[in-house]
Order: structure tokens, then C-alpha cells, then sequence
């Protein structure tokens, strides 16, 4: 199987890369990326038991790169390090791993190069106590020429992450082909409908607003997910999961088409790896009327002073 190969060139590239002094992490992050996009787009036709193989050769690949990122003194390509929270949006907190071209290396002050390629990958990592925007991507005014990024999310900590509030120059159409959220806690994530995959893994007490044509969550507990999705969303290891329909005050953010999603009145069918029987999943449930988030546009509201308030109120209860 390619994913195989792949998995097998990948993991062969990171032994080597252990006993070098520079490693290229940013090619390293483009293979890993690449193999992530291929495990997903091919869920559907695999086998669950093939799936959970996969999908754990892919966590511990993911793993191992990070386990190399951490242990490597000079700084990740393309990466920038999150200022001391203010109450000025964060800035280039996202990284890009873009295979550049061959043109003489660029100043080290200035931003990375961005290409129209569709192998695009866009990096939200290690953010903690912050409200993130959509302006916060590099070259942010240039965002429309990025054909289709992929989007990774990882290492995120109390914070709201909103990107679907409008920024002025700034258009993604459609905004991201496929998002990959990972190791998130205590945070709200308030994300457009694309149309890709969605994949988490480790999530633990968060709020997520999303809408995809594929659904799939590992390793998490206490999320509630606002979701719009055409298919029937995947759950496996998770506990305490809630489901709503996508808000309609958050649509007009979304330029990808919803041609062939279902309307809100229709219910959703999870389906529970962990749960293969005829009986209802206890691991998953509808978010009740009188606990549905209402007011989306109190966690949009970008003050440090209040991020505190908002995620104590707004999020699940970290007991049962």
C-alpha cells in the first residue's frame, strides 16, 4: 500500500534525522502532513481494524517528529515563538511548511515565503491563555493566494481560537481543504465549514464549532461539538461527547459549499468504534435545549480581561 511506504520512508527519515545536528523539521513536517491527508481521505475504504492500525503508526510517527522538534536546539523552519499575552491579537502564531522555491535564501527578519501550490500546510501550535483570529496567519494579507492549506492544530491551551471572524484583505475560498486538531484542553474553536476531513485527536474539555464532509475523533472527553457534516461523524475512545447542529450565526463566515448537507433538523447518527452494539453508545449524546450555546458572538469578543470569564462559563464541566 503507498500510506505504507510512506509511513515506512517517513519513520526511516526521522531515525536518520536523530543523529543530525540540523535537521530539516520543516520537510519533515510536509511528509508527516502528507501521510496525515492520505490516512484520512482513505478512512472511508479501510477497514475499522486496518483504521486503528493506521491511525496508531500515525500517532506515534507524529510523536517521534515533535519528540525531534522539542529535542533540537535551533529553531523550527518557518516557525515564530508566541509573545507574552497583551491585549494586541497575537500574531504569527500560525507557522507555514511550504516546499519553497529555489530562490536565494531570504533575510531573517522577513516573513516565509508563500506559494500557490496546493501542497500548503499551515501550523497552529503551542498557544496557551490567548484569543487567536484569522489575522493571525503570516502574510495575512496575502491569505487569498494560498490554494486549499491544510490546517494543523496542536499543543493549544486556554484559548479561543476564531477563524471564521472576518478580517478585511484576508479571503479563503474555500478556507482550508482538511483540518487536523490535536492536543487541545480547555479552549473554544470556532472554525468554518470546509470541505475536507476533520481529524481530532486528545481533546479534553473544549467547544468546537466546525462543519466537513468527514468527522473523526480519537482520545477525547468533555467536548461539546457544534457540527454540519453530510456523513454519519466517528467517534473511537472518546467519553462524554455532545453534538448540536452547526450555528446559523456562524454560516455567513463560511465560503465553502454546503451543497449535499443535511438540514438541521435532521438527527445525527455517530457512530462509536468503542460501541459496536445495537444499544444507544453511553459515550456520545445530543446537547439539550436549555445547554446549547446561544450567543456566539460573546467568545468572539477579543479581551484578555474576559477570556477568563468566558471559558469558565462557556465550557463543559470538567466533572461528570
Amino acid at each position: 500500500m503507498h500510506s505504507h511506504y510512506r509511513s515506512t520512508a517517513l519513520a526511516a527519515s526521522l531515525e536518520a534525522a536523530k543523529g543530525n545536528a540540523h535537521p530539516d523539521i520543516g520537510d519533515l513536517s510536509i511528509q508527516a502532513a502528507k501521510l496525515r491527508k492520505l490516512l484520512v481521505d482513505a478512512t472511508h475504504i479501510l477497514p475499522s481494524y486496518d483504521q486503528r492500525q493506521c491511525e496508531a503508526q500515525m500517532t506515534a510517527l507524529e510523536g517521534l517528529l515533535e519528540d525531534l522538534r522539542s529535542s533540537t536546539t535551533a529553531k523550527p523552519k518557518f516557525s515564530f515563538k508566541r509573545k507574552a499575552p497583551s491585549s494586541i491579537p497575537p500574531k504569527d502564531v500560525l507557522s507555514t511548511s511550504i516546499k519553497p522555491a529555489p530562490t536565494a535564501p531570504a533575510p531573517a527578519d522577513s516573513h516565509p515565503h508563500t506559494s500557490t501550490s496546493p501542497s500548503t500546510f499551515l501550523t497552529l501550535k503551542d498557544q496557551s491563555n490567548s484569543h487567536i483570529s484569522l489575522q493571525a496567519l503570516p502574510l495575512a494579507s496575502k491569505a487569498s493566494a494560498l490554494s486549499n492549506p491544510d490546517l494543523t492544530i496542536s499543543n493549544v491551551n486556554h484559548c479561543v481560537v476564531d477563524l471564521c471572524m472576518p478580517v478585511e484583505g484576508i479571503s479563503l475560498a474555500p478556507p482550508f481543504s482538511t483540518l487536523h486538531i490535536r492536543d487541545v484542553h480547555d479552549s473554544i474553536l470556532i472554525l468554518p465549514i470546509i470541505s475536507g476531513s476533520v481529524m481530532l485527536h486528545n481533546l479534553q474539555r473544549c467547544v468546537l464549532a466546525v462543519g466537513c464532509h468527514q468527522f473523526r475523533m480519537h482520545y477525547s472527553m468533555a467536548i461539546d461539538v457544534y457540527l454540519k457534516i453530510p456523513s454519519n461523524p466517528i467517534i473511537e475512545h472518546c467519553s462524554r461527547i455532545r453534538f448540536a447542529h452547526y450555528p446559523p450565526s456562524l454560516l455567513e463566515f463560511s465560503r465553502a459549499p454546503t451543497t449535499g448537507f443535511p438540514q438541521d433538523k435532521q438527527d445525527f447518527a455517530v457512530q462509536d468504534f468503542s460501541h459496536i452494539r445495537p444499544t444507544q453508545s453511553p459515550n456520545w449524546s445530543l446537547i439539550e435545549d436549555q445547554s446549547l450555546l446561544q450567543d456566539w458572538s460573546e467568545p468572539r469578543i477579543q479581551s484578555p480581561t474576559s477570556l477568563d470569564d468566558v471559558l469558565y462559563r462557556l465550557l463543559p464541566s470538567a466533572s461528570k
